[in-house]
Formats: structure tokens, sequence, C-alpha cells
């Protein structure tokens, strides 16, 4: 059987979640633990340096390591209606670079809901998994150390709060230049955040 490991806060995995579903392909859930379970992780998926991260989707001896390449998994092995252009798996400049985009927005999400989660105990609770919700002076010690782990793995503080918040605006407002119908470049308007 299929499964993903996912971090349930986290929009990437929301993504591949999603189109696992979307599918109807079968498949179990496991959470992973940024701070313990990165060595496991790397152990998982044989890679010793560099970033590892989730979502990954493990079948035998496959693994799919991003949201894109799971979401590409189903949809040439699942049912359901098409989420690619086309109803093709294969990639065009077009998608990558709407892709690229999201990845840009939800960085900066991440960066903007770290630096909001690190001074608010009750949010650092609830960012543990359920397992890990436990109650008394520990548990906000614990999320705080997650949320430190995950600002320095995506170094979320070379950039303050306002200018992610800009980084989305401009990728946002080129996204919606790029989908109008008028729109004559297709993507083009696209612009780096």
């Amino acid at each position: 059987m299929l499964t993903l490991l996912y971090l349930h806060y986290s929009p990437w995995s929301e993504k591949a979640a999603w189109a696992l579903d979307h599918h109807r392909v079968l498949h179990a859930r496991k959470d992973y633990l940024p701070l313990l379970g990165e060595p496991l992780l790397r152990l998982r998926v044989k890679k010793w340096r560099g970033p590892v991260t989730v979502p990954v989707l493990f079948g035998g001896h496959d693994v799919w390591e991003d949201s894109l390449s799971i979401a590409r998994y189903a949809e040439s092995v699942g049912s359901g209606t098409s989420l690619f252009p086309g109803g093709t798996v294969s990639l065009d400049g077009r998608l990558l670079e709407y892709d690229r985009v999201a990845d840009e927005l939800m960085n900066s999400g991440r960066a903007r809901a770290a630096e909001r989660a690190a001074p608010r105990e009750d949010v650092l609770v609830e960012s543990l998994p359920p397992a890990f919700r436990i109650s008394g002076p520990v548990a906000p010690h614990v999320g705080r150390l997650g949320v430190e782990f995950l600002r320095r793995k995506y170094l979320t503080r070379d950039l303050s709060s306002e200018q992610h918040l800009q980084r989305m605006r401009r990728a946002l407002d080129g996204l919606r230049a790029a989908l109008a119908p008028d729109s004559e470049q297709e993507g083009a308007a696209l612009a780096s955040p």
C-alpha cells in the first residue's frame, strides 16, 4: 500500500493529499515530525546531504518526493477528471511556472506563519501532531523547538514579514494578470516575487 508522509499543516502536503484523494488513489497517511523524523526520512529516501522535505509518497521501492510528482503519479494511476491541462501528465513551461509561483507563495506564507506562531503558546501547541499535543508546560517548548527548526531550515529570517507579504502580493498580482481571460501572454505576466 502507498504511504503518504506528510505534515498536517503544510500546504505542500495538502496539495499532494488532495491530488491523491481527487483521483481516488488508496493510500495511508503518516504524520511527519520535522525535528525528530528527518534522520529516518533521509534514510528512507537515501539522501544524506541537502534538504529533505515532505510530502513524500512511498510505494514499495518507489518514492515520489514532492507534491507535483505525487500529483503526476496520482494522475497517471487514478480515476476522476484530470488535474493537468489537456489531461496529460507531461509538464509544460507554463505549468512549471505556476508551480514555482505557488512554491514562492507558500514559502512566504510559511515564513509569516512561523514568525507569528513563535510568541503564541496556544499556536505552538496546536502546531504539534495530535499525538504530541500534551498539556502542561512542556508542550509550548516542544512546539517552539519545531518552529525554530523550520525557521533555520528554510531561512525564513532572511526577509521581514512585511517583505514576505509584498512578495506574496506581487506573485498574486502576476497570477491574476496571467489568468485573466484577456491575457495575451498566457503566463508570461508572472513576475518573480
